[in-house]
């Protein structure tokens, strides 16, 4: 019988050394420690195999490189070897005690099962199928995983369209016809796949094991082809599709259960659109980015729906918010809007008190380019019904317009329990008037106390007239304000800085913060200007 020992010697002198007395019939010291030979036992069972048969031969192999497994046990290495496995090549009863004495020390395998389910869930797909070579309780044990994520780590994206769709096509055949048991997420992004052909099987067969959360994003330039299966997946509760053709059936009776959906560069009919909206009475949250151009109107009818958010539909140029239980709202036009904004709105988004009589419960709001199109209609100097719940805003304005500062200081009268306030400067779509922002703040003089404001974030500023006097506005109107961050390109040093430390504040721990963009971690900060205005 041959025993093979691997390991890592620094040199041949080590290498004789260990295999002298390993053929001695002795327990090498190198490996044993004498405080604890039960950790040990893979080396004494070598040894004991000598003393039943001298004519076993050991055969001691180099490693270059040696990786310790977690769990194997501390050997007590000394002289610049290190022992790591032995293997039983021939001889079927002996190679099942090493294999036992093996699973023993593996204290990986000895895991909880739902432990090793979160291990496997934390790896790409390609690594998890790699897991069944560690040991047997790993082998296939990724055939149950509840998630699928197929993503560009899957199948290479430098190679060529239709060679990326052929690879990361057969793996995800190969997993479904190999995976047992619920999936509960099944996810398909890569930047080079499309699957027309395959996508109506995979999702047929996804109706049929509880599927709950579905994402399809397909490779740009292409729109995939959603095929009627797609409504057989009746336990959906999150959906999000990208780059898709989404044609309902006149059958589809509607997601009962859904609560989150997404579409991004979706093609649809109108009716469609608001027929699938109509046909999800649990739809908590839906974002809509750049939707079929040819969708110019949308009347929402969803009970339960919070959050709505509208990302690059300028082309929509009527939305009603029939949903009056709304509480987070975004509307982000894209940067390119004119400056009437008429040509790509009418009274749905122009007409500011009409915007707001639809969202009686907003609390978060986020706009971008829309102050142009409410600068189209009346400007009032405070809303009739004021926005009793808002307690966040953030808002892109161009500093340099009269009529967009005029509407966020409409907003900050009309809003009494507004706490977070964010503003980002958006370059001005015509030619800034040099002249702009004299006389303004003398006819906006009169104070209006901020009475919850705890936070502040103005991002982008150059230092003109009109800026600066929203900045004094904010800071003398503010008696609970904590940190006003000033976020852009001016240095620390400038006189900017300087005259903005000069304003009078209303509140006694107000503190003027200059930040650097390029230093900043949106993630981060974000949640630290949160953390500022809650309770």
């Amino acid at each position: 019988m041959e025993v093979t020992v691997y390991c890592s010697v620094s040199g041949p002198s080590a290498a004789d050394k260990l295999l002298a007395e390993l053929e001695a019939g002795a327990v090498p010291k190198s490996f044993c420690s004498s405080r604890d030979r039960s950790q040990n036992g893979m080396v004494m069972h070598a040894v004991e195999l000598m003393r039943e048969s001298r004519k076993d031969r050991i055969v001691v192999r180099q490693l270059k490189s040696v990786r310790l497994v977690e769990g194997v046990g501390n050997l007590g290495v000394t002289d610049s070897c290190r022992l790591i496995d032995f293997l039983l090549c021939k001889g079927n009863k002996r190679a099942r005690m090493t294999s036992q004495t093996e699973d023993k020390a593996d204290r990986l395998s000895e895991l909880p099962e739902h432990l090793i389910d979160h291990i496997l869930s934390l790896l790409p797909i390609k690594d998890a199928v790699k897991t069944s070579m560690l040991s047997r309780k790993w082998r296939y044990r990724w055939t149950t995983l509840p998630e699928l994520v197929f993503d560009d780590l899957c199948a290479p994206t430098s190679s060529d369209a239709q060679s990326s769709n052929s690879v990361l096509g057969k793996i995800i055949n190969d997993v479904l016809l190999i995976h047992t048991g619920p999936v509960r997420k099944f996810v398909i992004s890569h930047k080079k796949f499309h699957a027309d052909a395959e996508i109506g099987r995979w999702l047929y067969y996804l109706s049929r094991v509880s599927l709950k959360v579905l994402v399809l994003n397909f490779s740009v330039g292409h729109c995939c082809k959603t095929l009627s299966s797609l409504f057989s997946c009746q336990h959906l509760v999150n959906l999000k599709l990208s780059r898709c053709s989404v044609n309902l059936p006149s059958t589809f009776g509607g997601f009962k259960h859904l609560k989150r959906m997404e579409l991004s560069l979706c093609s649809l009919s109108q009716d469609g659109l608001e027929r699938l909206i109509m046909s999800c009475p649990l739809l908590e949250k839906m974002i809509l980015k750049s939707v079929d151009w040819h969708i110019s109107r949308l009347h929402i009818t969803a009970p339960k729906l919070r959050c709505l958010i509208l990302i690059g539909t300028f082309n929509l140029k009527d939305v009603r918010f029939g949903a009056n239980r709304l509480t987070e709202v975004g509307v982000c036009f894209p940067k390119d809007i004119n400056e009437s904004g008429r040509g790509y709105v009418n009274q749905s988004y122009s007409n500011l008190v009409d915007f707001f009589d639809q969202l009686p419960l907003i609390a978060v709001l986020q706009v971008r380019n829309l102050l142009k199109c409410w600068s189209c209609g009346d400007m009032p100097e405070k809303l009739p019904s004021p926005c009793l719940y808002l307690r966040t805003l953030r808002v892109y304005v161009d500093f340099g317009s009269e009529k967009e500062i005029s509407i966020v200081l409409c907003l900050l009268r009309s809003c009494p329990e507004l706490r977070g306030l964010q503003l980002k400067a958006c370059p001005s779509s015509g030619q800034r008037n040099a002249d702009a922002g004299y006389g303004f703040w003398e006819r906006h003089r009169s104070p209006h106390p901020l009475l919850q404001l705890r936070a502040v974030a103005i991002f982008g500023i150059s230092g003109s007239r009109l800026e600066l006097g929203l900045i004094r506005f904010v800071l003398g109107n503010s008696p609970l304000l904590k940190k006003m961050f000033i976020v852009g390109p001016v240095p620390s040093t400038s006189q900017l800085l300087k005259d903005l430390l000069q304003i009078e504040r209303a509140s006694p721990h107000a503190q003027v913060v200059d930040l650097d963009a390029k230093d900043i971690i949106p993630d981060k900060f974000f949640r630290t200007f949160l953390s500022l205005h809650e309770d």
